[in-house]
């Protein structure tokens, strides 16, 4: 076990006196667990990151996979939103950047919007993705 009292015998903690203070423990504490909560959503979002694979759009959430879209189950696309949508933000500015995915089917939402940095671009990959699927499901029941 470690002794805690020899901590004070250290020099650099000796000038910490302000540290006694209860009240000033708390305020300090207090900034702290404010500015963690500012901070974390903020963090959290810029760590969203979309992967198109060959058979699913993945969004990920500081690298670990979160969800899987099915490129088949795409119905359409396109970047105006209408009601309930699952989103999937990493911008501040979400009205600028986006791309709405409607699915075939889908629980709870069917509808799922992403906000890439050229959502355009991330329509055409996804589109030449479901065609090359709809090609090789076409080859495989010939």
């Amino acid at each position: 076990m470690i002794d805690l009292s020899l901590l004070s015998e250290v020099l650099w903690l000796k000038d910490f006196t302000w540290a006694q203070d209860p009240t000033i423990v708390r305020v300090i504490l207090a900034i702290a667990i404010w500015l963690g909560l500012i901070l974390l959503p903020y963090l959290l979002m810029k760590s969203v990151n979309y992967r198109l694979t060959e058979s699913h759009l993945v969004i990920t959430l500081m690298g670990i996979p979160v969800r899987r879209v099915r490129i088949r189950d795409i119905r359409h696309m396109d970047t105006d939103a209408h009601g309930v949508a699952e989103r999937w933000y990493n911008t501040l500015s979400s009205s600028r950047a986006r791309l709405v995915i409607h699915r075939k089917k889908g629980w709870p939402f069917r509808t799922i919007i992403i906000t890439p940095k050229n959502p355009f671009g991330m329509m055409h990959d996804l589109q030449k993705a479901k065609e090359k699927n709809k090609a090789t499901e076409g080859a495989i029941r010939s």
